[in-house]
């Protein structure tokens, strides 16, 4: 029982941090984006 407790608790934290690396992923792809267009003008 308390291993699956730890290995629930494992998945949520992965789904988190993956989760987190998506949308920082996201906003990097979107800083740059904002910099090329300031770069352009």
């Amino acid at each position: 029982m308390r291993h699956n407790k730890l290995l629930a608790h494992t998945h949520h934290s992965l789904t988190l941090w993956s989760g987190a690396f998506s949308s920082a992923e996201k906003n990097a792809k979107v800083w740059h984006f904002v910099c090329a267009s300031i770069d352009n003008l």
